[in-house]
């Protein structure tokens, strides 16, 4: 996989409840719309030369296609395939590599509820995984790590090219952000391996009684500690916040550069 030489925003977009999906089982969706939010977060990624990946949420077989096809046509936007089942994130990509995508998707994700057949299917299709490397049985520091050796080792039996993957620590509410970003370290040094932290969306959610001024620094600052821990790929949540996203992603890794030059 290519490395991640500075700092990727990921966006969500068709996640249930979003405004995009007009009839989930009808299989329709507001494509103007979704052309502006990704036309606009291609706008934001070269203005400040930050680059980003498209999160597709797929929530039925009749939007899959539709999706697929419609986010495909950017040729500069890679995507992760996103759905709560197995099924149909195997479905998703196998549509996304009949349509000529298989080099510009992410299988997201591999989790604690994986089983064997799930593994074996992605390293059949020869997507690049998403490891998600929550313990529900050890939400702390220890539990992250000795899921992470779990999923990889079984992804590795199961013929998967642990180099193409991405490893993403799960961020369950605000006071679970700091366990996750301890584990950065950790995980880079053992593993080698791109890490993303989904720190944004749970503290927009626990914000929801606040102004949306204050939900916005809010969301700004998460982004700014965030990234103190060096991670790879922030999730953002929905790609709507892409216009707070990008400026300070931009601003921290410019400070980041200066700061360089007097080391």
């Amino acid at each position: 996989m290519e490395p991640f030489s500075q700092t990727v925003i990921i966006g969500s977009m068709f996640y249930e409840g979003d405004d995009l999906i007009l009839d989930s089982t009808g299989g329709v969706i507001d494509e103007d719309k979704a052309t502006e939010r990704i036309d606009k977060a291609r706008t934001l990624s070269k203005e400040y030369s930050v680059p980003f990946i498209l999160d597709l949420e797929i929530l039925s077989s009749t939007l899959a296609s539709k999706i697929i096809g419609m986010a495909g046509k950017y040729k500069d936007v890679s995507f992760w395939i996103s759905s709560f089942t197995k099924e149909m994130r195997y479905e998703a990509c196998k549509i996304a590599f009949k349509k000529g995508l298989g080099d510009r998707i992410y299988y997201s994700t591999l989790n604690y509820m994986s089983d064997e057949e799930e593994f074996n299917s992605v390293a059949d299709l020869g997507v690049r995984p998403v490891i998600q490397i929550f313990n529900p049985n050890n939400p702390y520091l220890e539990g992250y790590l000795l899921k992470a050796e779990e999923l990889l080792n079984l992804a590795e039996k199961s013929g998967i090219r642990i180099e193409n993957s991405i490893l993403l620590p799960t961020v369950l509410d605000f006071g679970s952000i700091p366990i996750a970003l301890s584990t950065i370290p950790l995980l880079k040094e053992k593993y080698q391996l791109p890490v993303c932290v989904p720190s944004i969306g749970p503290v927009y959610k626990w914000a929801g009684k606040y102004s949306q001024n204050t939900r916005r620094l809010l969301v700004a600052s998460t982004i700014t500690y965030t990234l103190s821990a060096h991670v790879d790929l922030i999730h953002i949540g929905t790609v709507k916040r892409s216009f707070i996203a990008f400026p300070v992603v931009s601003l921290v890794n410019q400070f980041e550069k200066i700061g360089k030059r007097f080391k």
